[in-house]
């Protein structure tokens, strides 16, 4: 196996289920903070999980440039995760059906489920500009990612390892 677990973690929600994906995969792996490497080498790659923060119901600018970026008909499997502070579906859901667009655009192989899970949530009032009545809804997000969470995250690699060997 050979995979790319590519993230974006402002607050280090993110960041935690990357590794914990990163420590699940067997075979030659590679885990790159995007903050940090814009291009990691995609180069004979079976699988790539993005993990992305939702911002605002998408993906995260940095993330979904990645995305876009990949070559049309790139034969590695995209397999996304999110961590969202709102515990909303509407707030979540945008962002995969954000990255099944651009990957139907591309002819790219997508995994047809998405990984999330809550993350505190660090933009409260921002989000109480926009949506008010979703400020308690995300304030019960601030023990996450926790440990099931993350083993969560460990069966969602698995799956996918295994949708693809």
């Amino acid at each position: 196996m050979r995979a790319l677990v590519v993230y974006f973690s402002k607050t280090g929600n993110t960041k935690k289920i990357a590794q914990a994906i990163h420590e699940t995969i067997e075979g030659e792996k590679q885990l790159v903070d995007l903050s940090e490497q814009n291009s990691p080498s995609i180069e004979n790659l079976d699988v790539i999980f993005l993990g992305s923060p939702v911002w605002f119901m998408k993906l995260q600018k940095t993330c979904k440039k990645f995305l876009e970026d990949l070559p049309n008909g790139l034969e590695a499997t995209i397999a996304v995760f999110t961590t969202h502070g709102v515990p909303i579906p509407e707030h979540y859901e945008g962002a995969f059906k954000q990255a099944r667009k651009i990957c139907k655009k591309k002819n790219l192989k997508l995994f047809n489920q998405l990984f999330t899970c809550q993350g505190k949530h660090e933009m409260i009032p921002e989000l109480a500009k926009i949506f008010p009545d979703r400020v308690e809804a995300a304030k019960t997000s601030d023990t996450h990612p926790d440990d099931e969470d993350l083993e969560n995250a460990r069966i969602f690699a698995i799956k996918v390892i295994k949708s693809i060997s």
